[in-house]
C-alpha cells in the first residue's frame, strides 16, 4: 500500500494544480479532479444560457481530448451495460431522438438513464448554471435533428436515418463529404459529444475547463457514494470502492493496476469471500492516487516503442 499512499500524498501536495492545463510537447494534460476522467470527443455542441441550441462543429483531432465527469460505474462500463457519463457522452446516450433517426439500441434506452441522472445533478443543491442550461436543452430531445440541420454536422440518408458508412452514392446529397467521417473510427452513432455554453454578453470558460463545474459535480457525487469502511491506505473510515481507474497511460488504455471483478473464477483462490477482504481502498484514495500517477506519466514519462525484438527498444 506504500505506493498508493505516496501517490495519494503527491496529489494532496499539488491540489493547486488540479484542473490546471499544462503542456508537454504540445499536448495538453492536467491533474484530474476527483470523479473525472478524459475522453476524446468528436462533436462540440454550443448551448445558450436559456437552454437553446446555438451551434455545433466537428472537433479537430488535435483538440479532441476532453476532461469529463464520471461515476464509478461509467468509468468502467463495458459491453451492453447502461452506465452514462454524467454530462458528455456518446450520441446514443445524449440524443433523445437517437432511435427516431435510425439509431439501434439493445434493451433499455440509454438516453432515459442519462437524462434522469443529469436531471438529478441539475436539480441538486450543487447544480451549476451551465449544467442547468445543458439539461434544459437535452430534455427537448432534438439533438440529432439540430446536428443534421446545422451545417450537416451529422449526415442522414433519404429515409432520414443516420448514414452508417460513407459511400459515394451519398455525394449527390452531400457534395462535400461531412467532416464527421474523418474523425470517428466507426459510424456516426459512435461519435462522442461534448457540450459548451454560449453567452452573447460575456466570455465563459469552456465547460470541461471550468473549475466551478468540476467542484459542482464532485460535491454532488460525494453524497452518492457507497458505505464507509476502513481504508487500508489511510486507516480512515471512508466510502469504499471496488472499481478502480483505467486510462492510466493514455485515453485508450484499458489496463488496470487494481482489479478483482471475477467472482466466479479463481481470483480469490479460496482465501477470501469478497475482494475487499484482501484489500479495501477508499474511493477518494483510489481516485487521487490514480490521477496523480496519470499526471506524473504525462508530466515526466517517456514512451519507448518496441522493435518487435524481446528486450530491445527503439
Amino acid at each position: 500500500m506504500s505506493w498508493l499512499l505516496s501517490l495519494y500524498e503527491t496529489y494532496e501536495a499539488n491540489l493547486d494544480r488540479v484542473g490546471e492545463i499544462e503542456l508537454n510537447n504540445g499536448r495538453e494534460y492536467t491533474l484530474l479532479p476527483v470523479s473525472h476522467t478524459t475522453q476524446n470527443a468528436h462533436i462540440e455542441v454550443l448551448i445558450t444560457e436559456e437552454g437553446e441550441f446555438h451551434s455545433a462543429k466537428v472537433i479537430d483531432k488535435s483538440d479532441a481530448s476532453t476532461l469529463i465527469p464520471c461515476t464509478e460505474k461509467s468509468a468502467s462500463r463495458a459491453g451492453s451495460v447502461i452506465a452514462p457519463y454524467p454530462l458528455h457522452d456518446k450520441l446514443s446516450y445524449v440524443a433523445g431522438d437517437f432511435v427516431a433517426y435510425g439509431g439501434k439500441i439493445k434493451g433499455e434506452e440509454p438516453f432515459e438513464t442519462y437524462i434522469h441522472e443529469l436531471r438529478n445533478w441539475a436539480e441538486s443543491p450543487y447544480a451549476h448554471p451551465k449544467i442547468v442550461s445543458i439539461y434544459r436543452y437535452l430534455s427537448k430531445r432534438t439533438l440529432i435533428h439540430d446536428l443534421v440541420e446545422h451545417q450537416h454536422v451529422l449526415a442522414v440518408d433519404e429515409d432520414n436515418r443516420l448514414i452508417e458508412k460513407w459511400d459515394k452514392k451519398y455525394e449527390a446529397r452531400y457534395p462535400d463529404k461531412p467532416d464527421i467521417f474523418g474523425v470517428v473510427a466507426g459510424d456516426q452513432t459512435s461519435a462522442f459529444v461534448r457540450f459548451n455554453v454560449y453567452s452573447p454578453d460575456r466570455i465563459l470558460a469552456d465547460v470541461w475547463k471550468d473549475r466551478e463545474v468540476y467542484d459542482s459535480f464532485v460535491a454532488y457525487y460525494q453524497e452518492r457514494l457507497g458505505e464507509e469502511d476502513i481504508c487500508y491506505v489511510t486507516g480512515k473510515s471512508l466510502p469504499s470502492t471496488e472499481r478502480h481507474a483505467n486510462k492510466i497511460r493514455n485515453a485508450a488504455d484499458k489496463a488496470k493496476l487494481i482489479s478483482a471483478n471475477d467472482t466466479s473464477g479463481f481470483t480469490f483462490r479460496g482465501r477470501f469471500v469478497q475482494s475487499r477482504d484482501a484489500a479495501n481502498i477508499s474511493y477518494e484514495v483510489s481516485q487521487k492516487a490514480h490521477n496523480a500517477l496519470k499526471w506524473l506519466i504525462n508530466r515526466q514519462g517517456k514512451t519507448i516503442r518496441s522493435t518487435g525484438i524481446p528486450g530491445v527498444g527503439q
